[in-house]
C-alpha cells in the first residue's frame, strides 16, 4: 500500500537523496569562474520552478533534459532535478529517474523510497534557488560537482553539493546512498555573496 503524503513531508523524506557526498566546504567550492546564466524560471511540478535558458533544457517532454555541455548546463540541470526529485507526481516520477538521474545505487533507493509515497499538493513558500559555485568540473571525464544555494523564506541561506554525469551523453544528477549524503551547510550572507546568481531575464515567448 502506497502513503500518501502532501509535498512538504515528501520534500523533506525523499529530498535528501538528492544531495551528493562531498567534503567541500561554501567558502572555498567555487574553483571555476563562469559567466552567470540568463534563465527564465518557469513553472515546474508542484508550484516549484525550473531555470531555462540557452544552456537548455533543449527538451520538455516527459521531464527536462538535453542541457548544454558547460559549467552553467550542469548547474541548470542540477535544479531541475531536484525541483523534479521533490514534485514530480504519481504519473512523472519514473520519467525523473530515467531522464535525470544516473543509474547506480543511490538511484536505486530514491526509486525505493518513492515508489511508497503518493506525492500530491502544492508547495507554499518553497525555497528558492538564488546561486551555484562549481566546486568541480572535468570535461575529459564528464562530471562536475555543483554546490547549489537555497534561501528559504525565513531569509536562512544553505548550500549542498550535487554531484553529476555526462557518461550518458547528458547531464544526471548522480545520486548519493541514504548513508553517504551529507547535512545542508548553513551560509553567511558574506558565504552567499561569493556564488554565482542565476540571472533572470524576461520570457518573451
Amino acid at each position: 500500500m502506497k502513503l500518501r503524503h502532501t509535498l512538504p513531508v515528501v520534500l523533506v523524506a525523499i529530498s535528501g537523496f538528492a544531495v551528493s557526498c562531498s567534503s567541500a566546504e561554501p567558502e572555498d567550492a567555487s574553483i571555476a569562474v563562469v559567466e552567470s546564466p540568463e534563465a527564465v524560471w518557469v513553472p515546474g511540478p508542484a508550484g516549484l520552478s525550473i531555470p531555462t535558458g540557452a544552456q537548455g533544457p533543449y527538451e520538455l517532454d516527459p521531464v527536462p533534459h538535453e542541457w548544454e555541455e558547460s559549467p552553467q548546463g550542469a548547474a541548470m540541470a542540477a535544479v531541475a532535478a531536484q525541483v523534479y526529485m521533490a514534485g514530480a507526481d504519481d504519473d512523472t516520477w519514473t520519467d525523473v529517474s530515467r531522464f535525470m538521474l544516473e543509474p547506480g545505487a543511490g538511484r536505486d533507493q530514491w526509486l525505493q523510497a518513492r515508489a511508497l509515497v503518493t506525492v500530491d499538493g502544492v508547495v507554499d513558500n518553497p525555497a528558492q534557488f538564488t546561486g551555484f559555485s562549481v566546486a568541480e568540473y572535468d570535461e575529459e571525464a564528464d562530471k562536475a560537482l555543483i554546490i547549489l544555494a537555497t534561501t528559504w523564506s525565513d531569509g536562512v541561506s544553505f548550500a549542498y553539493p550535487v554531484q553529476l554525469s555526462r557518461t550518458s551523453g547528458d547531464w544526471k544528477v548522480v545520486l548519493p546512498t541514504q548513508d553517504q549524503a551529507p547535512d545542508l551547510t548553513a551560509l553567511s550572507e558574506q558565504q552567499l555573496d561569493g556564488f554565482i546568481a542565476f540571472t533572470s531575464v524576461e520570457d518573451e515567448r
